[in-house]
């Protein structure tokens, strides 16, 4: 596996950010190929795993898991707050399993006597992390948290990877004048 490191202390964020994706090699692949498929094509490689659900019933632990199998691998997820906060205290309900494949296990974790229903999302986000990190990966501090115009919160831009070449990029990038880029 051949590596490059490059400092690119001059350029704007958005700039390091075409850096960024014009050096990794990007394809669409299926859902089905990735949970299936040889990941041979990407040993080597440096790649960006941009995961963008509809909501977190579509945000696949399984699926981030098989991609961490490559060990130059980098997350961009967009992980849905909206989601979340509007339906946690339902998805409490063993009938349901919307968020099942985002957190498998979730609902056996959760400390019912000592939350509260408006605690229940960012436990929920911290458990989330916290099965990340379980991988092998760093979650960036800058998690821009994306809002609505009435101020009501859409969706968190979460970044993880295992180099801290790659989340000092994404620091630069996802800086607070930043964030119209998202």
């Amino acid at each position: 596996s051949r590596r490059v490191f490059l400092r690119l202390p001059t350029y704007s964020a958005s700039e390091k950010l075409n850096w960024l994706i014009g050096f990794t090699r990007i394809g669409l692949f299926s859902i089905t190929y990735i949970l299936t498929g040889s990941l041979d094509l990407f040993r080597g490689s440096l790649a960006l795993a941009y995961i963008d659900p509809y909501n977190l019933e579509y945000l696949s632990f399984s699926i981030i898991q098989r991609l961490a199998k490559l060990q130059s691998i980098d997350f961009a997820v967009h992980f849905s707050t909206m989601d979340l906060t509007r339906n946690i205290d339902l998805e409490l309900n063993p009938q349901r399993g919307r968020f099942d494949h985002t957190l498998p296990g979730w609902r056996t974790k959760v400390p019912s006597n000592e939350l509260s229903k408006a605690s229940l999302p960012s436990w929920f986000f911290n458990q989330w992390c916290g099965a990340i990190e379980s991988l092998g990966f760093k979650i960036s501090h800058q998690m821009p948290l994306i809002s609505n115009g009435q101020g009501s919160s859409i969706y968190r831009l979460v970044f993880f990877s295992r180099h801290p070449l790659a989340d000092r990029i994404w620091g630069d990038v996802a800086k607070e004048r930043n964030l119209s880029l998202f």
